[in-house]
């Protein structure tokens, strides 16, 4: 990480040594200076691996472990240090919310990861070159991309694939997780007390996966009857996003396969969670149901994870 950021580009761990060498041999800095250096990147680092997780940028590193994402550490390391503990905690926060924004949207939208290392890379030589690692210069950088590659999915391409995708079956159940804790914690609103979040809680199908003993598919008034393709539908559906929840591992076996009015009851009972709460009002848990809550909880997430416009002046702080 530290070698990465100060050289600009990828280096090989095999390599290590090596690349350390020429980089001390090829400085201005004596060895006094080059140490002092050393350890002032490290305690950063070593303050990121402390961060409790009740402040945003604890938060921030949560979420990022979650994603398995570690590649932005070299950039990380200098904004943490440019900005974590100064005035500016405001632009410091946009940064982290534009990183995870990216991150989140690619995961959700199934872009590759494969090619974060020369993205980070190519923003870091692009803001050492003006001394420049402001939030304006890294938004319009992340803004600028175009290629599948790096580029951030804007709001309709990433509605359409949260609308779409089968979270449970496609991504990491981490990610899945981290995904749904993060909209309980934004449906928090002050009006009740605010839970102590145990992120030791398991993901639950509302509708389970083996639905065929007590969830019938119930026919509107005439509509025809397709056995097989009714079934293949809600089979994809209980995988959607608009189907998960989160349960405590005790909660969980005791309400996994039963019928909808005694899961719903079993969960009001003893969840506190706000993504529980609306259930109260819910009667019947069908494919509509899903496709409701789908679409309110990507309200929810666009707000949480938002692609904004360049911030003003961007373009010019960053070629």
């Amino acid at each position: 990480n530290y070698l990465t950021l100060m050289l600009g580009e990828d280096v090989n761990a095999m390599k290590l040594f090596t690349a350390f060498r020429d980089y001390v041999e090829n400085s201005a800095a004596d060895a006094a200076g080059q140490m002092a250096s050393f350890r002032h990147y490290a305690d950063v680092y070593r303050t990121m691996d402390e961060l409790e997780q009740n402040t945003r940028e604890g938060m921030f590193i949560y979420r990022l472990d979650q994603l398995d994402t570690t590649t932005f550490f070299p950039l990380l390391l200098e904004v943490f240090k440019r900005f974590r503990n100064t005035e500016k905690h405001e632009e410091f926060e946009t940064i982290l919310l534009d990183i995870e924004s990216f991150l989140v949207r690619r995961a959700v939208c199934e872009l590759t990861t494969k090619n974060y290392n020369d993205l980070v890379v190519r923003i870091i030589k692009g803001l050492r070159n003006k001394n420049e690692f402001s939030a304006a210069a890294i938004r319009t950088f992340l803004l600028d991309q175009t290629a599948d590659t790096a580029r951030w999915p804007n709001d309709e391409e990433f509605r359409t694939s949260w609308l779409g995708l089968r979270f449970y079956k496609s991504l990491k159940r981490s990610k899945v997780r981290m995904i749904l804790e993060a909209i309980e914690s934004a449906l928090y609103t002050g009006k009740t007390e605010k839970q102590q979040f145990d992120h030791g809680l398991t993901i639950e199908h509302l509708m389970p996966i083996s639905w065929e003993k007590h969830w019938p598919i119930i026919l509107e008034s005439g509509t025809s009857y397709d056995a097989e393709k009714m079934g293949d539908r809600r089979n994809e559906l209980v995988h959607r996003i608009g189907n998960l929840t989160l349960l405590t591992k005790e909660l969980n076996p005791s309400v996994s396969n039963g019928g909808w009015l005694k899961k719903r009851d079993e969960i009001l009972k003893h969840s506190a969670l706000n993504l529980n709460r609306p259930f109260q009002d819910v009667q019947a848990w069908d494919e509509n149901s899903i496709e409701v809550r789908s679409a309110t909880l990507f309200d929810v997430a666009k707000k949480i994870w938002p692609r904004p416009e360049l911030i003003s002046a961007a373009s010019e702080s960053f070629g």
